[in-house]
């Protein structure tokens, strides 16, 4: 049996990343916002129209024009991985992997983000049917928290 060194134990979280990179990243909730970055709590309550709660899940993927990319404020990079919340009693929380905390994301319009147009791109999977992807900016002007009623295109 081969002994594990920290050098094999590094090697094989290495492959393990690379291995689920285009996997969701599932992060808690930052215990301090990045310099020039203002974090936002973002809220929901879904429920359905016979009074049933709703599961499912959005993602939220940081996004410019057409694809996923990752934007810098004061030397800090957010990087474009898509961030999962899950609807748990009608609720939106981190997912179960993060601790089903509350949502909390960078705003995309801090001054001095680059590049300037970032949007969070939103895709759903819930119970009653999803709208088609949508994007909104995160405002660091508020409000704060954001329900995400306020920014969700209408169906």
């Amino acid at each position: 049996m081969r002994r594990m060194t920290s050098t094999n134990k590094a090697s094989a979280a290495a492959s393990r990343a690379s291995a689920f990179g285009s996997a969701s990243c599932e992060l808690g909730t930052p215990s301090v916002a990045a310099v020039g970055l203002t974090l936002v709590t973002i809220e929901a309550s879904l429920v359905l129209p016979t009074g049933r709660l709703p599961s499912g899940a959005f993602t939220f993927t940081p996004w410019l024009s057409t694809a996923p990319t990752g934007f810098e404020n004061a030397g800090e990079i957010v990087l474009p991985a898509p961030i999962l919340a899950q609807v748990v009693s009608g609720k939106l929380v981190l997912s179960q992997a993060a601790g089903y905390g509350p949502l909390t994301l960078y705003a995309n319009d801090d001054p001095g983000t680059t590049p300037v147009g970032i949007e969070y791109r939103v895709t759903e999977a819930l119970t009653y049917g999803s709208l088609s992807p949508w994007t909104f900016v995160l405002h660091h002007t508020g409000p704060n928290p954001l329900t995400l009623a306020s920014v969700r295109p209408t169906p």
